[in-house]
């Protein structure tokens, strides 16, 4: 049996507290809190491997028993959180969106969810940010690794101790290689799938099969234990979502996790006494029930609000708290261990697919259901139908590289190809250039438009990041001023924040004085997806409560722009002017058509309309 350690509850606090903070905006406080659930994969890995390699070790591991024990720990505490999500999406939700979430609950129960947040993943898919179980795709990560670690230590058990170490710690390496590669290559499958994150578990598997040599000394355990603490809380503060994560930028908060469940293993350091204090005790005690609560609730409530404020921040504090009290006290703690002397598996296996198939077959009732008790849902629908982004109108894949896509399928022989007897002009950006390009070639059908967007990437200065950053957007700047005497013009576009006015002066002189220069401000965005909050409010068709949904950027960095814009000797066009002329934001783009597609990018239709509307403003030679 595994030893209790009251400092792995503590350092489950420092897992749970910082994603929690992050999930609830306190991104300025916690910009990394994310890299809590990094946290938990280093704790469970070494719980776990501890819990098998023994069991195996002595001869007493029974894989029936195995997930007997983590049916009793996960299900229990799931089953209300899918009742609460299947409930909020009938009551809340339209019925294709009750389908999709449907999809998700089903695919949380067989633990797959990861793989799916994978395949719906992408850089216009708002459906995932928004999906009230978006954060289980850590648990299927999870035990998708306990379906494949037994099966690894019983094939390994039967070498020596050398063997299992170099077994161990290969995979460790080729995982964790593999993770900053395709961090690199594709984001999305590096964070959600299990290839790419089972080194952070293995982690823990390290120290718990004793790969790594036991701390002899306390000195040696409080520099160990200290540097761990200062890695993790550093990673929390230092690290943002902008950057590239999980890859090497998840190391730090791993090995900080990893040491400090090293050193406790054999001295009491300053740093693990203060995990052991009781408040940080049990806030690891409820940790699991925060975590799995917390997003939903979240998710449902900023559904109908958009943005929150201090107080419905402090009042959701509260709420997921009390249910994640409940939940441990009154789900967890009883389910979790056998009563009296019954330790019969099969009603424990029962019970858990029973209440599979009850919750599998609720949530695939969600859309009809919706639909019986709501019928008049059509021109919602409609309007949600939207949220599809218009690929082909933006060249998506060919000339357009959104994430998921890498430098290789930019095709610059048709994207950057001059052609002769035309005018050529030439759209740089990201994907707020790309949803410009099908209303620039119907605005101006004698105007060859040459394109280089990739999604995520600033034209600006160094051109880090991904390489469809360093290839795709240098490489058109490079043309630009390369080709300038034959090109008649160059747009610029992007999603523009705070603190690029101070930069773009530089961007437009790098392309050089050869050829007319236009840049086109930020777009009006919203803190939900356009089509979304037009369908709530339906029928009224005004728009009006569309205003308070109304994101940054906002009129200031517009005004900023154009000064640093017209100072550079540069054409700018408002977008801000164009959309939200006399400060009222029109949001249809045609009867049942938004303006947007989600929170911010065009609708091809409304790329034809306000590219007309604003055409005579643009600068061609």
């Amino acid at each position: 049996m595994i030893k209790y350690r009251q400092d792995i509850d503590g350092l489950r606090s420092l897992a749970i507290l910082p994603v929690l903070f992050f999930h609830l905006g306190a991104i300025r406080l916690f910009p990394g809190g994310f890299v809590g659930v990094d946290v938990f994969f280093v704790i469970s890995g070494y719980l776990i491997t501890k819990i098998i390699y023994d069991d195996l070790s002595n001869e007493r591991y029974s894989i029936a028993r195995f997930y007997e024990r983590r049916i009793r720990r996960i299900v229990p505490a799931l089953i209300p959180v899918y009742l609460f999500v299947c409930v909020g999406a009938l009551l809340l939700y339209f019925p294709s969106e009750g389908r999709e979430i449907g999809r998700t609950v089903v695919s949380s129960i067989f633990f797959v969810s990861n793989i799916l947040f994978y395949a719906k993943s992408g850089y216009f898919d708002a459906g995932a940010k928004t999906s009230p179980l978006l954060h289980t795709w850590s648990l299927s990560v999870e035990e998708q690794f306990y379906i494949v670690l037994p099966l690894l230590l019983v094939l390994i058990l039967r070498f020596g101790f050398a063997v299992q170490r170099y077994v161990f710690v290969a995979l460790t390496i080729i995982s964790f290689v593999a993770s900053v590669v395709m961090v690199r290559l594709q984001p999305e499958a590096a964070f959600y799938l299990l290839p790419f994150r089972a080194w952070e578990l293995m982690l823990g598997s390290l120290i718990s099969i004793g790969v790594v040599p036991a701390i002899r000394s306390r000195p040696l355990a409080e520099i160990v234990a200290g540097g761990g603490l200062l890695l993790i809380i550093g990673s929390i503060l230092l690290i943002s979502e902008k950057m590239p994560f999980p890859g090497l930028l998840a190391a730090p908060a791993c090995l900080g996790a990893a040491a400090l469940i090293h050193a406790g293993a054999g001295f009491q350091t300053l740093s693990t006494r203060l995990l052991s204090l009781a408040p940080a005790r049990f806030v690891g005690l409820i940790s699991y029930s925060l975590y799995i609560w917390h997003w939903p609730v979240i998710v449902f409530y900023a559904s109908r609000t958009g943005e929150l404020d201090k107080a419905d921040k402090l009042i959701l504090l509260a709420i997921i708290t009390a249910l994640a009290i409940l939940s441990w006290r009154f789900v967890e703690r009883p389910f979790r261990k056998p009563h009296g002397a019954d330790s019969r598996m099969g009603p424990v296996y029962g019970w858990a697919v029973g209440s599979f198939v009850a919750v599998t077959a609720l949530a695939l009732l969600i859309a009809p259901a919706r639909k019986a008790i709501w019928p008049d849902y059509a021109v919602p629908e409609q309007i949600l139908a939207f949220q599809t982004p218009p690929r082909a109108a933006m060249r998506n894949g060919t000339c357009f590289i959104a994430s998921g896509s890498g430098a290789q399928d930019y095709d610059a022989a048709q994207c950057l190809s001059l052609r002769a007897g035309a005018r050529n002009v030439l759209l740089i950006g990201d994907s707020h250039a790309a949803h410009l390009y099908a209303g620039l070639t119907k605005a101006f059908p004698d105007v060859h438009f040459l394109q280089a967007n990739a999604s995520g990437c600033m034209p600006l200065g160094r051109f880090a990041g991904p390489e469809r950053c360093t290839q795709v957007i240098s490489k058109a700047f490079d043309f630009a001023a390369a080709h300038g005497k034959q090109l008649d013009g160059v747009i610029i576009s992007a999603r523009w924040k705070k603190g690029d006015a101070r930069r773009i002066g530089d961007t437009i002189a790098r392309i050089g004085s050869a050829v007319p220069v236009t840049i086109v401000g930020p777009s009006v965005e919203y803190r939900l997806p356009l089509p979304k909050i037009l369908a709530q409010a339906w029928p009224d068709q005004s728009g009006g409560s569309s205003a308070s949904f109304r994101g940054e950027p906002g009129p200031g960095l517009d005004k900023a722009m154009r000064v640093a814009v017209e100072r550079a000797g540069a054409r700018y066009i408002s977008m801000e002017e164009a959309i939200c002329p006399g400060g009222t934001c029109r949001v249809w783009a045609g009867q049942h058509i938004p303006l947007q597609f989600d929170e911010g990018h065009l609708t091809t239709q409304a790329s034809h309309l306000i590219v007309a509307q604003i055409a005579p403003q643009f600068r061609f030679r």
